[in-house]
Order: C-alpha cells, then structure tokens, then sequence
C-alpha cells in the first residue's frame, strides 16, 4: 500500500472517531430581548411625533396599531377584532380584540385608549399625521371594546390605522406623563443609539 493511501486511511479514521465523539449539539436558545442598532438616536418615544426611518422602526415594534402591515406588505389587523363600515365609509364602528394588556402596567387596552389615541393624532398640533384625520368629525367610544368615527366624505380608513404613528398608547399612563404601549415588545432602554426591546 502507498505512503499517501495509508495517511488517507489514517486522517479518514481518525476524523470519524473525533466526529462520532462529538459533544451533541445544542439547542439554540431563545432570547427574550432585542438589541436594535440605529445609525442615530431616535427622535421620540411619542408616536404621533415620529417622521424618520429609525424611530418609525422602533415605533412599529414596540407599539400595538388597530392594523400593521405584514412583511409582504398586506394590511393585517393588530388590535382589531371586527371593523364594519356605513354610511358609504363616511362612518366607521371598530372593536378591538378583548384582553390585549400593556406592557408595564397589565392595563387592559380598551376603547377609552384608542379613542384618546386617535384624537392625539387628529388633534395634538404635535402630530406629523393628522392630515389623515382632516375630515373626521367625531370620534365617540359606543362600549367598553368599540369606537365609531365619523367623516365628512367617504374614506378606506384600515390603510390609515396601519401608519406608525397611529400607534395606540396608555390614556392613564400619557396622562401621567410617560407612554405605555401594548405592542410584542416594550422598550426597556434607549442610550447611545442603541435601543433595547425587550
């Protein structure tokens, strides 16, 4: 037998044997927090303020919306459970899901939030958005799940429920001074262009 076939056999015997006795491997572990780097700090934890790329990226995550757009770009509900339009769609009756909770608090969400939510967005002249609202008329809570919002002219209002900045927050926590969110992460830090959902 050649030199070079006995060293093959050799590596190839030796290489199964280191193989075979290999630690098994892992289970990845799943990690409970997401480190988001940004390439500058975010602007505001408020969403009606947000305009730029990476606040709007935190904002979409931390944040609950009535709908969010799904990654091929399809409107999905979020917290709405059933929206019905009348009225040709100058009158719009939305429920949200029962039992959504904010993040710190445990709060319910309700629709004493989406409605102080929406008319933030409609009303706050710090809202980068409330052109959406420009022909709503009123914004009343019909029950403890449901809002109806009433327009001037007809509107296809869910493709405006999805925008970042229509994200729905704490009325108790705002009205506090701090903003609570019932999104699939809360914010738990913000330093140093880096943000930690968690």
């Amino acid at each position: 037998m050649s030199r070079f076939k006995v060293i093959s056999l050799i590596v190839a015997f030796v290489s199964f044997i280191l193989v075979g006795c290999g630690e098994k491997e892992k289970p990845a572990q799943v990690s409970k927090e997401i480190n988001v780097r940004l390439q500058s700090s975010i602007t505001s934890l408020d969403p009606i303020k947000v305009v730029d790329a990476n606040t709007i990226q935190v904002i979409y995550n931390a944040y609950s919306h009535l709908y969010k757009m799904d990654e091929n770009g399809n409107l999905v509900k979020d917290l709405v459970e059933k929206i019905e339009p009348k009225e040709g769609k100058k009158v719009w009756v939305v429920k949200i899901k029962e039992g959504v909770k904010f993040c710190v608090s445990g709060k319910e969400v309700t629709a004493d939030d989406v409605k102080y939510s929406l008319n933030r967005v409609w009303k706050s002249p710090y809202s980068k958005v409330s052109w959406i609202f420009r022909d709503l008329k009123d914004i009343k809570k019909l029950d403890k799940y449901t809002v109806e919002l009433v327009f001037n002219n007809p509107i296809d209002l869910p493709k405006y429920l999805s925008l970042p900045q229509v994200a729905i927050i704490s009325k108790e926590s705002m009205e506090k001074g701090t903003i609570e969110s019932a999104g699939p992460y809360y914010i738990s830090s913000t330093a140093n262009n880096k943000v930690v959902l968690n």
